[in-house]
C-alpha cells in the first residue's frame, strides 16, 4: 500500500505539468459555417465559446471558407458568440456538447453595429455530421430520470442499438467482479473496452468493473456515457469489440447537492416455490448524498459524492447428504439395505461435517436438507474531484474514488460459505493546454487499482487433526451425488492488481483538417495466488465407498489430488501495453466528412519477478528439463508486435439538408493479451519454495 502511494504521488505531479499531446472520448465539439444574408461565407469572424456553468471560455477566428470547429469541450451547456465589424452580433444559446458529438451551429449573420445583438436558441441540426463513429449517447436526463433496478447506469448501455447484456458471465468472476457485462456487436464481453474520464478502468478479467453488489455504483456521479459500437477512430484501442466512454459530474459556478435513499423489502414478496415455511426475509437499502460547487468563481470547482447499498437477501439451498441409516453404516447394495459399517477414520468427518437431513430420501443413502440463509453483501462507494481553470490556455482535473464491497454467499452445503471482498481504487489527473486556438494538447495519468479476496470458510471448528495436507487450510470431501464439504475451486484467492496509464495527445485543427497524433502507455502489475484443491481433495464414487473407505482390495478413496508440499502459486506479473495513433478527421465540404487513421498497439511479453513461470515455445523445450519445460522463459511467442491498425471511415449528408447521415467505415482492431487471458495459466505453474 505504501509503496502505492508513493508511486501515485510522485506521478500525479508530472501530470500536472503541461506537455504535448486529447482527450479519449470525454469530449465534444461544436462547428459550424458563418455566413450573410445572401448566404456568402464569411471571414474572419471572431467566434466565443463559453460553457455556462463554468465560464470557460474558447476563442476562434472562421477561416476563409468561413468554417470554424472548436474541439475538445467538455460535456455541457454552451453559449456561441460570433461578432465582426459590420455585422450584428449574434449570440446562440442554449447549445448541447455530448461526447463524441459534433453540435452543428451554422450562424447567419446580417449588416448592423457591434452593439446590436441577435440571440438564437438552439443548435442547427440534431444530426452529428462530423464523426463517422456509430453508437449512441446516454444523456444526464437518461440516467437521471430511467428507472434502474439497483441504480446500476450500466443498464442504460443497451439503449445503445448493437449493445446486450452479457447473462451467460453476469454475476460469475469469471466475467468480471459480478456486475453487468456488455457484449457489442456479438463480441465477447472482454472486448469491450472501458474508459471513465478517459482512462482505463476494466477489471483484472479485462471486464466491467463493478462489485459483489453486482451493480456500478455512482450513477449521480456519472453526468453522461457514450457507447462506441462501430468504426470508432485510431484514437480508440484496446477493446476489438466496442468501447464504452463515461464523463464524471464536475462543480459550476452553482453549488448543487442531493440526498436520496432507495429501500425495498419483502412486504409485497411471495415466498420461493421450494421454499419451506414464510417467505425469506429480504431488505436493501442505498443511500448517499452528493455535493458539488466553487471554491473560486469561474476557476476552481469540486464536486463529491458518497453512497451505500446494503443488501440482506435469503436464499434457500439444497443440500444432498448421507442420510441418517447412512450414519449407522447402512446403505443400498444392489437394492438391499446393507450394514456395510463406518470406517473409524471416516467416523468423525461423517460426524463433523454432514449433519442428517430430514428431507425426501433418494433411496441411495442420501436425503435432501432444505436450508436457508442471508446472504449479505455491503458496497461503499465514494468520488472527489476537482476542476481548475489555472489561466485561458490551462486546466486541470483531478479525481479520486474508492469503491470496497464484501459478501458472505451460502453454499448448497450448510456448513460452508464464501468469504468474498473486492477493492477498486481509481485516480485520475488530466491537464489541457492550448498552444493556440488551433494547436493544443491534453495528459492523462491514472493510478487504478481492482482486488479481490475469496476464500469458503466452514462454519463448525474443524480440528487440525483432520487435515489432509500441511496446508493451512481444510480441503474438501467429494462424494458423486452428495454436496461437497469443502471446496474443490480455486480458493483461497487473493487478486491485486494496478496499472499505471499515461496518455498523450497531440491536436491541430488546421482549416478542413483535424489532425491528432498521440500515445497511450499502460503499465500492468498483477500479484496474486490462487490454489487449486488447496488442503488437497478426496473423491469417492458414491456414500458406501467413502463409509467403507474400501475399493477392491485396498483401503483407499478412488482419488486424492492436491498440492505438493511447499508449492507455492504467488505471481507477481509485470507487462507494458502501449499504444501510438495517428488520424486525420477531413471535412471535405458541409456534406461529407473523411476519416483516415493507423495504430500501433503492441503488448510487450509478461514476466514474472521471480521467474515462476513458463512457457512451450517450442516442441524441443519438453525435454529440456526432467519437468518439462525451462523456468523462466516466455509464457508464448508475442504475436503483437504486427498489430497495425488501420482505420478508415466516412460520414455523408446525402440530401444537403442536415438531417440524415450515412456512415461507413473499416477498421481492424485488436485484444491486447493482457493479464485476463494468462492468469490463470500462470498461476496454475506452481513451482516449489
Amino acid at each position: 500500500m505504501k509503496r502505492f502511494l508513493i508511486r501515485t504521488c510522485m506521478l500525479s505531479v508530472l501530470a500536472l505539468l503541461p506537455t504535448i499531446v486529447a482527450a479519449q472520448g470525454t469530449t465534444g465539439s461544436i462547428s459550424g459555417t458563418i455566413t450573410d444574408s445572401q448566404k456568402s461565407v464569411i471571414p474572419g469572424v471572431s467566434i466565443l465559446v463559453t460553457q455556462v456553468d463554468t465560464g470557460a471560455q474558447r476563442t476562434q477566428v472562421s477561416d476563409d471558407h468561413g468554417r470554424y470547429r472548436v474541439l475538445d469541450l467538455s460535456p455541457g451547456t454552451y453559449q456561441v458568440q460570433a461578432e465582426l465589424s459590420g455585422f450584428q452580433t449574434v449570440v446562440r444559446n442554449q447549445l448541447v456538447v455530448a461526447i463524441g458529438k459534433d453540435t452543428l451551429v451554422d450562424i447567419e449573420m446580417t449588416v448592423g453595429g457591434l452593439s446590436e445583438q441577435l440571440t438564437v436558441t438552439g443548435e442547427t441540426s440534431a444530426v452529428s455530421l462530423g464523426t463517422t463513429t456509430t453508437g449512441g449517447v446516454v444523456t444526464t436526463q437518461q440516467i437521471a430520470e430511467l428507472p434502474l433496478n439497483g441504480r446500476n447506469f450500466m443498464q442504460l448501455a443497451t439503449l445503445t442499438p448493437g449493445v446486450i447484456t452479457s447473462r451467460g458471465t453476469a454475476r460469475d468472476f469469471t466475467g468480471g467482479f459480478a456486475g453487468t457485462q456488455l457484449a457489442v456487436a456479438g463480441a465477447r464481453p472482454e472486448q469491450t473496452g472501458y474508459l471513465m474520464d478517459g482512462t482505463n478502468i476494466a477489471d483484472i478479467s479485462d471486464k466491467a468493473p463493478s462489485s459483489l453488489a453486482g451493480v456500478m455504483l455512482g450513477v449521480d456521479t456519472v453526468q453522461e456515457f457514450s457507447m462506441q459500437t462501430h468504426g470508432y477512430n485510431a484514437e480508440f484501442g484496446r477493446a476489438a469489440g466496442g468501447v464504452m466512454s463515461a464523463v464524471t459530474k464536475s462543480g459550476t459556478n452553482q453549488m448543487h447537492g442531493s440526498a436520496f435513499e432507495f429501500h425495498r423489502d419483502d412486504a409485497l414478496d411471495s415466498k420461493n416455490f421450494f421454499a419451506q415455511g414464510d417467505a425469506p426475509p429480504f431488505q436493501r437499502d442505498q443511500f448517499g448524498a452528493t455535493l458539488g460547487g466553487p471554491i473560486v468563481q469561474n476557476k476552481l470547482f469540486y464536486f463529491g459524492s458518497y453512497e451505500q447499498l446494503r443488501d440482506r437477501n435469503s436464499v434457500t439451498q439444497f443440500a444432498r447428504l448421507p442420510n441418517a441409516a447412512a450414519h449407522q453404516g447402512i446403505v443400498p447394495v444392489n437394492g438391499v439395505p446393507t450394514n456395510v459399517g463406518v470406517n473409524p477414520i471416516t467416523k468423525p468427518y461423517l460426524d463433523l461435517l454432514f449433519p442428517i437431513p430430514d428431507g425426501k430420501d433418494f433411496g441411495d443413502g442420501t436425503a435432501e436438507l432444505i436450508h436457508s440463509h442471508q446472504d449479505p453483501t455491503d458496497e461503499k462507494f465514494g468520488v472527489v474531484k476537482f476542476d481548475y481553470n489555472v489561466s485561458p490556455k490551462d486546466t486541470v482535473m483531478v479525481r479520486w474514488s474508492k469503491d470496497p464491497s464484501k459478501t458472505i454467499l451460502s453454499q448448497p452445503h450448510p456448513y460452508f460459505f464464501e468469504h468474498t471482498t473486492t477493492d477498486t481504487r481509481y485516480f485520475t489527473t488530466q491537464n489541457q493546454h492550448l498552444f493556440t486556438s488551433r494547436l493544443f494538447n491534453t495528459f492523462r495519468f491514472a493510478a487504478n487499482r481492482t482486488g479481490r479476496t475469496d476464500d469458503l470458510v466452514p462454519t463448525v471448528e474443524i480440528p487440525q487433526s483432520l487435515y489432509f495436507s500441511t496446508d493451512p487450510h481444510f480441503g474438501a470431501i467429494d462424494i458423486t451425488g452428495v454436496s461437497t464439504a469443502g471446496s474443490i475451486a480455486t480458493t483461497p484467492v487473493l487478486y491485486k492488481q494496478d496499472v499505471y496509464e499515461f496518455e498523450d495527445t497531440l491536436t491541430w485543427n488546421k482549416g478542413s483538417h483535424v489532425v491528432k497524433t498521440g500515445m497511450d502507455l499502460q503499465d500492468y502489475h498483477f500479484d496474486g495466488t490462487s490454489y487449486s484443491r488447496y488442503g488437497g481433495t478426496f473423491r469417492f464414487r458414491n456414500v458406501q465407498e467413502f463409509l467403507t473407505l474400501h475399493r477392491s482390495a485396498t483401503a483407499a478413496a478412488d482419488r486424492f489430488t492436491g498440492n505438493l508440499p511447499g508449492t507455492d502459486t504467488f505471481r507477481e506479473m509485470r507487462q507494458w501495453y502501449t499504444a501510438f495513433f495517428v488520424q486525420d478527421d477531413w471535412r471535405t465540404s458541409n456534406s461529407l466528412s473523411l476519416n483516415f487513421g493507423l495504430r500501433y498497439d503492441p503488448v510487450t511479453t509478461p514476466k514474472e519477478l521471480n521467474g515462476h513461470v513458463a512457457g512451450l515455445l517450442d516442441l524441443n523445450d519438453l525435454n529440456t528439463t526432467a519437468n518439462g519445460v525451462t523456468p523462466g522463459t516466455p509464457m508464448f511467442k508475442n504475436p503483437s508486435k504486427r498489430s497495425l491498425a488501420p482505420r478508415v471511415g466516412a460520414a455523408w449528408n446525402p440530401f444537403g439538408d442536415q438531417k440524415a447521415t450515412v456512415k461507413a467505415g473499416y477498421g481492424v482492431f485488436y485484444q491486447p493479451l493482457t493479464t485476463s487471458f494468462y492468469r490463470g495459466a500462470s498461476l496454475r505453474c506452481s513451482a516449489p519454495r
